[in-house]
């Protein structure tokens, strides 16, 4: 006699298959998250390239060039003098840097791109040595090449600028290397000293990096930006609130490539907080089937494996319709509608595929509830892992313990 097939087990490989092909329809959704954060990359690229760019200043530098003569032995003990010029680099013995800034957004097509402007204001103070070279007794000082170069790569993306020296106007050039105030006739003298000061309009995006280099070295920075993140060197004090925040750092002889570096991060991405939400969809997937299943088992309703599959798939459009209507309405207002539509849709479809008003409802419940705990969980990073983890022990004995009395065997 032919043993029949186990129907349960039967339906637990049906709903197995649905389960892994559900994850077809959300790599499609995770291919479209990527383009349309490629596609916004671009749109910042558009309004950042040529004139704004996130400003790195290095290091103030005095560049000291001289010669010098000495005596050189050939290989055949032949005494010649020959020539050399070499360069001495000087760091300020203070500098003092002031920053405030005011955010502007532009538009292109439908993203809003917050850039800054800034006024920067550098003041310092450098003592040239009397002595360039400690070996040498007869160096010649090249006064008409000696330069002072304030570093940075985005000079495009200061749009003013003036200088002082000794309270004198100056005229820096563009450079490769930054903005540089070549000495010519009127060079530095041994032991001199002196004052600059330095004041510039910046077009900023996405933060601001300072090298510290000067012996005393200090940083205010105001700015209008409430979402900074600070590395590198921490500020002794800041003050963060909803229209902006405050820094300042004060370093005593700097060490080595030590800089103050600020991040003006965006802690709402649609892109980023839709691609964690899509990392949940297996999970939810995995849910609405494992409940569906215990109806139709403990609740006697029957539902074709077609009617699962079509169940399951307004949990994968949940996220299309996230992202879509995100990226003009706000992420939270966006979670909720998409959030109702779905189960709207699947009540809608249960109920008339047969399922009573109690078993609909308690099937919306459920998701409603799994839903909230998403956003919950997107919306609490350290918490994440703690809270989803709970959560899924928690299904899990729920699970077990309404099939503890399930006969599998018939």
């Amino acid at each position: 006699m032919t043993k029949k097939f186990n129907p349960l087990v039967l339906k637990l490989f049906v709903l197995t298959f649905l389960l892994i092909i559900s994850s077809i329809p959300r790599s499609y959704v995770d291919s479209i998250i990527d383009e349309r954060q490629s596609y916004q990359r671009q749109a910042i690229d558009s309004v950042v390239t040529g004139w704004a760019a996130r400003h790195a200043f290095g290091r103030v530098v005095l560049a000291l060039p001289y010669s010098y003569k000495t005596e050189v032995i050939d290989e055949k003990g032949k005494k010649t003098e020959s020539s050399f010029d070499e360069t001495t680099l000087v760091n300020p013995t203070l500098e003092k840097i002031v920053v405030t800034d005011k955010i502007e957004k532009l538009k292109r097509g439908i993203f809003d791109i917050p850039i800054y402007k800034a006024d920067l204001t550098m003041e310092g103070e450098f003592a040239v040595p009397t002595d360039l070279s400690s070996r040498l007794k007869n160096e010649t000082w090249n006064e008409a090449d000696q330069t002072l170069t304030f570093e940075t790569k985005q000079t495009a993306a200061i749009s003013e600028f003036s200088f002082e020296l000794d309270g004198k106007s100056r005229k820096l050039r563009r450079a490769a290397e930054g903005l540089v105030l070549s000495f010519k006739e009127a060079g530095l003298k041994p032991g001199q000293k002196f004052r600059f000061k330095l004041q510039a309009k910046l077009n900023g995006y996405d933060g601001l990096d300072i090298a510290a280099v000067a012996d005393e070295f200090e940083v205010s920075l105001v700015s209008a930006w409430p979402h900074p993140s600070f590395h590198g060197q921490l500020p002794m004090e800041k003050e963060i609130g909803k229209d902006g925040f405050s820094a300042k750092w004060k370093i005593v002889q700097p060490s080595i490539d030590q800089k103050i570096t600020v991040d003006y991060i965006e802690p709402v991405n649609v892109y980023s907080q839709g691609a964690r939400a899509l990392k949940y969809g297996f999970l939810i997937t995995l849910l609405c089937l494992s409940v569906l299943f215990l109806m139709e088992t403990l609740g006697r309703i029957s539902i074709h494996g077609m009617q699962y599959l079509l169940m399951t798939l307004p949990l994968t459009c949940f996220y299309v319709l996230l992202i879509a209507l995100a990226e003009h309405i706000g992420f939270s207002i966006s979670y909720a509608v998409a959030t109702a539509a779905v189960i709207g849709l699947i009540f809608i479809y249960f109920r008339g595929i047969g399922a009573s008003r109690k078993q609909s409802f308690g099937l919306s419940g459920i998701l409603t509830g799994v839903y909230s705990l998403v956003l919950t969980m997107l919306s609490s990073e350290d918490y994440a892992l703690l809270i989803g983890a709970i959560s899924l022990f928690l299904c899990l004995a729920a699970f077990m313990i309404m099939t503890r009395k399930l006969d599998w065997s018939k």
